[in-house]
């Protein structure tokens, strides 16, 4: 459904042919680093330690077959995580929903705990949509460490069982295996239906023993077994969705290739990362010294892998140089800035939880407008015209802050605010308060102003309160000039679906069901925008309608109308 109703219809054509069920699923191992991932995973599929115990580099797959309640060759594809924090902005594109996950710890490290169940536990329940967790002590042989287990179901309601196991000795791993089995077989898509000629295809490119192929062989492959070329786009659109070979149609260089080997493509990536002469020249290389970083790899595929990079904005060109940064490799410290902060615009998000990668991706996503190549690993300043803009991240206070000055501040807020609308779009949109400074006399010319949630700012309005009070100063702040020029177009058009919720909880309820339409892609999509705008009585224009959902029902839920 989500590539159209011409997927749709071509489905029901090849499976009225012939057709197969899918046993098969994705599993992925996540925990900081050296808490013994890749040990446990190969004692799950050999009953084995493996022989040289390397601390993985990126991401390894590796499968897992077995018989089980009258379903032969079960196929679990393991996903095997570094654990490295250098990692995480990158894992967050390989979290996929509809997957069975095992978070593993170490008992022996008390000081990691904390920080290592906070972001894992938070990082998948958001990222995977909630799908099903397993938590994994490990090195149980070594120490055990008792954890609240009923506080953190409480908390993450996903987590599905607790196990303590040593992937030395093998000791609970027996335990551990039935309760995979167990939990695998409960996902949305076993037993699925298929074409059986997308199964006979996918046999075929396995038993190529290839990394890549072009498109055009590819699609020949498919023609031999009936396929069109358009049948042949629906398929490789599904197996990438699945995760099994990477096609990125929407690319204009990466459209040439298909990678069916997808631990061969990212790994390449950290291959850049994990570069000692990367990393000590904070993230700067050159096309030139591929050569000797990918010197496993065919120099026809650097192009291709440079392109996949980009898209996953963990790099960016420096013009048409053909010298590329890596934002998660730069200097870490904050550089001595002559910065005016007297008369700024301002504005925060403060998060609940702030996945890794936010601001390295705003700086891939911005780099043509960098000042003077002015940034850092959590910061960056923009300019457009006259006008600057300082963007910060704050990791341990959980803020991302951004202070803008000259004529055309209120555009370059927008610009500023878009881009990082989109990147909490890609991130399944966490939870995150939009952060108004106060503008009263005494916050005006401050450094460290008075913020106003933009939602509590929303709720007033509803109650018809016109002004609220500064928490500084204690003086009286008009709401309206408060806001004036700092909305974005999701801001507007959810005060406008609150209103009419106001006048009638119908009413609300109507455009509750008109947006899950919109976000489902049925083919009713169209009809049901129309219907949206006429209701809220806006025209049609840019809105993130994930963000707009998730607002309304939270609204709804807080009983704020």
């Amino acid at each position: 459904m989500k590539q159209g109703k011409d997927a749709v219809v071509n489905w029901f054509e090849q499976i009225e042919k012939e057709k197969i069920k899918l046993y098969e699923s994705k599993m992925l191992i996540v925990g900081q680093g050296a808490v013994g991932k890749t040990w446990l995973m190969n004692q799950i599929i050999t009953g084995k330690t493996p022989e040289d115990g390397k601390t993985t580099e990126g991401i390894e797959i590796n499968k897992w077959v077995f018989n089980i309640g009258g379903i032969k060759d079960f196929k679990i594809n393991f996903w095997d995580f570094g654990g490295q924090e250098i990692y995480h902005a990158t894992h967050q594109f390989f979290l996929s929903k509809r997957s069975l996950y095992m978070f593993v710890w170490d008992a022996r490290k008390d000081e990691d705990r904390i920080t290592s169940f906070d972001y894992w536990l938070n990082v998948i329940s958001l990222l995977s949509n909630n799908s099903p967790i397993i938590i994994v002590m490990n090195k149980c042989d070594e120490r055990r460490k008792a954890i609240g287990q009923e506080t953190l179901k409480a908390k993450f309601p996903n987590i599905k069982c607790f196990h303590e196991v040593s992937a030395n000795t093998g000791q609970g791993i027996d335990s551990l295996k039935e309760d995979i089995k167990k939990h695998i077989l409960k996902l949305p898509q076993i037993g699925d239906e298929l074409p059986k000629v997308w199964a006979d295809i996918r046999i075929e490119l396995e038993n190529l023993d290839q990394h890549c192929i072009k498109n055009t062989k590819y699609k020949v492959i498919c023609e031999k077994f009936g396929q069109n070329e358009k049948e042949a786009e629906f398929l490789s659109d599904y197996y990438h969705d699945l995760g099994v070979f990477l096609h990125f149609s929407d690319n204009r260089i990466l459209n040439d290739i298909v990678f069916l080997n997808p631990t061969w493509a990212t790994n390449a990536v950290y291959k850049i990362i994990d570069t000692k002469e990367v990393v000590e020249n904070y993230g700067k290389f050159s096309f030139s010294q591929l050569k000797v970083i990918w010197k496993e790899y065919d120099e026809d595929k650097y192009k291709y892998l440079i392109e996949l990079m980009i898209k996953f904005e963990i790099c960016f060109e420096l013009g048409k140089s053909e010298v590329y940064i890596v934002p998660e490799l730069l200097k870490p410290e904050f550089p001595e800035l002559e910065w005016d902060y007297a008369d700024n615009l301002r504005f925060e998000y403060n998060y609940s939880f702030m996945p890794a990668g936010i601001i390295t991706r705003f700086i891939t996503r911005q780099h043509s407008l960098i000042q003077d190549e002015i940034y850092w690993r959590t910061g960056v300043i923009l300019k457009k015209n006259s006008t600057k803009a300082l963007v910060i991240n704050e990791p341990l206070n959980r803020k991302l802050r951004i202070w803008i000055k000259g004529d055309e501040a209120k555009e370059l807020l927008f610009l500023v605010r878009t881009e990082i609308e989109k990147i909490h779009d890609s991130l399944n949109n966490p939870e995150v308060r939009q952060m108004y400074p106060c503008n009263c006399p005494e916050c005006v010319d401050s450094i460290e102003p008075y913020f106003y949630d933009s939602e509590m700012l929303v709720k007033f309005r509803m109650k018809k309160f016109t002004s609220v009070q500064c928490q500084n100063s204690g003086l009286t702040v008009d709401i309206e000039k408060l806001r004036s020029g700092m909305m974005l177009m999701e801001d507007e058009v959810l005060e406008k679906v609150l209103l009419v919720g106001n006048e009638s909880g119908e009413k609300l309820e109507e455009i509750i069901a008109l947006l899950q339409i919109i976000l489902s892609n049925q083919p009713e999509k169209d009809t049901a925008l129309d219907s949206f705008f006429k209701i809220v009585k806006l025209d049609l224009g840019v809105v993130n309608f994930g963000e707009l959902l998730k607002r309304v029902l939270k609204y709804k839920g807080r009983q704020f109308i």
